[in-house]
């Protein structure tokens, strides 16, 4: 069976970080949302893959190419102008010849397709919605009777008890008949309806799989914890992100996952469960706390402390920043419950991670060993002499008596 992921990128809600990364690439556990979508529909069985694109299309399209690393094949659909969920299905029309399924790129989804279709076929429904009775970040309700027959929409609550609509749905190609050409429209509150209003048959099937809409950043960075949660056994009986969730990089421990190229200071201080991506360089005494993602190509100078925060790829974090639950992509810094934005000036704080700053950190590794080098090389003119001065009268060639000085420190510290 076909699917179609909806790659539009026309949802806003994780804006400004969305004006320059499309919805379906913000990267959960430093691999794009859409990823995980792919790699579901894989493990499932479904190789045919139809993608529609608007926002910033081609970065989704050069990161997954023809789909040959997942072992399927996608075919794209470039829109021209932002046409709504419904309108994305119309322009995919003359690919949409049997029955399909639609899933949202930009969510975080892990359930059983098989039972969707098998459900479907047996209502005999021309549109079957998967449903959640926990909000995972939306606001479009649907009523269902105990048939599973759905009675009604609101985009709010009015009494009944509501299902959520988690975005996926399986229809017949009849619905297509439904919605306008060329004309900006919505599956949930117009297509729907219009099927409801010509009595056709259109079904809810209660789901319990993992579901996240990543709708605000709140959700995002819940998105995140889940999926480290998951990945380290520490679930406590919750829902899990996902049956199969695993983390590129190297385990350390039970929930430490550190990728490949990596410079670390051994004095860095890292208390999971943490991810960090390829290509970074970790300062001397950065500590990096639990749920902490930082993306590949991440330099995060000395004694800079990260906490409960997402680190996009390509970022510079300067000495002594203190950072905690932020979303922070280069010199763009967003708190994760308010949603406030902060666009950080000084790029000795927050910047991008370019060649010169690399090239700096290089640079003082580099004079760091070679200092340390000129150190051991000419110990054996320095420490014979220091120690023969030492030995003469307990002070070095500075003068500095440190027997005084710690006897003063002892007596000032027995009088306060």
């Amino acid at each position: 069976m076909r699917v179609l992921l909806i790659a539009t990128g026309e949802n806003h809600a994780l804006a400004p970080l969305t004006n320059s990364i499309p919805s379906p690439m913000l990267p959960v556990i430093n691999r794009p949302v859409m990823e995980h979508n792919i790699e579901l529909l894989a493990r499932q069985g479904f190789k045919d893959i139809l993608v529609s694109l608007h926002h910033l299309g081609g970065s989704v399209e050069a990161h997954f190419g023809m789909g040959q690393r997942w072992g399927v094949g996608i075919t794209y659909l470039l829109q021209r102008e932002a046409w709504g969920s419904a309108g994305a299905l119309k322009w995919a029309a003359s690919s949409l010849t049997e029955p399909f399924i639609v899933m949202p790129a930009d969510s975080l989804i892990d359930t059983d397709l098989a039972e969707l279709i098998a459900y479907h076929q047996k209502r005999a429904a021309v549109a079957t919605v998967l449903v959640h009775a926990e909000n995972g970040g939306s606001q479009a309700m649907l009523g269902l009777a105990e048939d599973g027959r759905v009675t009604g929409l609101s985009q709010q609550r009015d009494g009944w008890h509501p299902w959520y609509n988690s975005g996926i749905y399986l229809f017949e190609p009849e619905v297509l008949n439904y919605i306008p050409q060329r004309t900006c429209s919505d599956i949930h509150s117009q297509l729907l309806p219009a099927l409801l209003a010509a009595d056709r048959p259109v079904f809810g099937l209660q789901t319990a799989g993992y579901w996240n809409t990543l709708g605000s950043f709140s959700r995002y960075e819940q998105a995140q914890i889940d999926w480290l949660k998951t990945a380290a056994g520490q679930n406590n009986g919750h829902v899990p992100a996902s049956r199969h969730a695993t983390i590129d990089g190297q385990a350390y421990g039970p929930a430490i996952w550190v990728g490949r190229n990596n410079v670390i200071h051994p004095s860095a201080r890292i208390r999971g469960p943490v991810c960090i991506g390829d290509n970074c360089q970790i300062g001397r005494e950065v500590e990096l706390g639990p749920y902490t993602v930082v993306g590949p190509n991440v330099i995060i100078d000395d004694e800079a402390t990260i906490q409960q925060s997402t680190i996009l790829a390509h970022t510079y974090v300067g000495q002594l920043v203190n950072i905690e639950k932020r979303f922070v992509n280069k010199g763009l810094m967003i708190d994760a419950d308010t949603a406030e934005s902060t666009t950080v000036v000084d790029n000795f704080l927050l910047s991008e991670a370019t060649p010169t700053i690399i090239g700096h950190g290089f640079r003082r590794l580099w004079e760091g060993a070679l200092a340390l080098l000129l150190l051991v090389l000419s110990a054996p003119v320095w420490l014979p002499a220091g120690l023969l001065m030492w030995l003469i009268n307990g002070r070095l060639w500075d003068g500095i008596d440190y027997h005084a000085i710690q006897l003063e420190t002892l007596h000032q510290g027995a009088r306060m």
